[in-house]
């Protein structure tokens, strides 16, 4: 499992970076809902990301919400 340096919580602000694949809508800034770590090969497969993988649960503006890989985002200094 990959060592992760906690930069990103609960309730931030994320902007999703510009080289994440087009259905995560680079540059989309969402708010962090909650996480969960792909476990299994049964789960790595389903998702289509490997065992250890980081997996945010991010929302948008309008309510909707989604999954993305924590490599995907970075925190937005609101300051």
């Amino acid at each position: 499992m990959k060592d992760f340096m906690v930069e990103i919580d609960y309730g931030d602000t994320v902007e999703i970076k510009v080289d994440a694949p087009s259905p995560f809508q680079p540059r989309l800034r969402v708010s962090t809902c909650g996480f969960r770590i792909v476990e299994n090969q049964v789960e790595a497969q389903a998702v289509g990301f490997a065992i250890g993988t980081r997996l945010w649960l991010v929302e948008k503006g309008d309510g909707s919400s989604f999954e993305i890989p924590e490599e995907f985002i970075e925190k937005v200094d609101e300051n």
